[in-house]
This record gives C-alpha cells, sequence and structure tokens, in this order.
C-alpha cells in the first residue's frame, strides 16, 4: 500500500537560462527535502540529476536558436515514488564525439543516482523523467 504523503507537487517553469538552474534547483532542493526529510543522501542525489538535466536544458536546448527557450520542473510524490521532470522547448543535441572526455557526463550521471532515467527528445522539446522507488523500511520483530 502506497504511503500518504503530504508534500504538495512542484511545478514551475523559467527562461532556459544557466541563471536560472540554481534558482530551480534550490525550489527543488527545499521541496525534496519535505518529501524525503529523513535522507539526507536521496535528497542531494535527485537534486544533482535534476540540476543536471537543467543544466542540459539551459546549455545546449537553444543553441540554434536566438530566442531564449523555456525550461519546466515538475516533481511529485505519490508516495511509492518520487517522479522529478524537467522538460524544455528547444532541439534536442546529441551528444558531439568531439566532446568525449571533456562534456557528455551528464546523462550518465543522471542515470548512476536515480532508479529510472529517460531522456525522450521530440519536435516540441525534450523531457527527462527521474524517478526515485522509496524502499520500506525495514520491519522489526517483536518478541
Amino acid at each position: 500500500m502506497p504511503a500518504v504523503t503530504a508534500t504538495r507537487p512542484l511545478a514551475t517553469c523559467t527562461e532556459a537560462t544557466s541563471s536560472n538552474v540554481g534558482r530551480l534547483r534550490h525550489a527543488l532542493h527545499r521541496w525534496l527535502g519535505e518529501a524525503l526529510g529523513d535522507d539526507p543522501d536521496v535528497v542531494d542525489d535527485l537534486t544533482l540529476a535534476a540540476s543536471e538535466a537543467l543544466e542540459n536544458a539551459a546549455d545546449h536546448a537553444f543553441v540554434e536558436s536566438a530566442a531564449v527557450g523555456t525550461m519546466w520542473l515538475r516533481a511529485v510524490d505519490d508516495g511509492d515514488r518520487i517522479t522529478i521532470v524537467v522538460t524544455d522547448d528547444g532541439c534536442w543535441q546529441p551528444p558531439a564525439a568531439a566532446d568525449a572526455g571533456h562534456r557528455g557526463r551528464g546523462i550518465d550521471l543522471m542515470n548512476r543516482l536515480v532508479d529510472i532515467s529517460r531522456v525522450q527528445p521530440g519536435a516540441g522539446g525534450t523531457s527527462v523523467t527521474l524517478v526515485h522507488h522509496r524502499v520500506p523500511a525495514p520491519r522489526h520483530r517483536r518478541d
């Protein structure tokens, strides 16, 4: 049975600039602290994974556009899992082979920090979904 949660969903959007990544990262960190307050390591891991997705949106999604685009951050706590979605309305940029060793580690880092990491490029932008499954606390046997 899923745990009951009092954490309201987080939903915000802003211009996709590197200066706004920090603001969204701090908002998510506060939200995760409320949702997972008893596990600061998981809060930090999820914040870092989402920050990588936000930085990718700000740094890469709009390189072919003169206009600044938009990035969205949503987070939901359904009791069994935390789901974070970062979306932009830019253009997917596949990792360049020339950047090997210098860049391109963000997706791998996201994969290592969360239970499920899914990048979905599309005509209207890119969506990154990050999922953390809560592990039930062990039951203590009473004699």
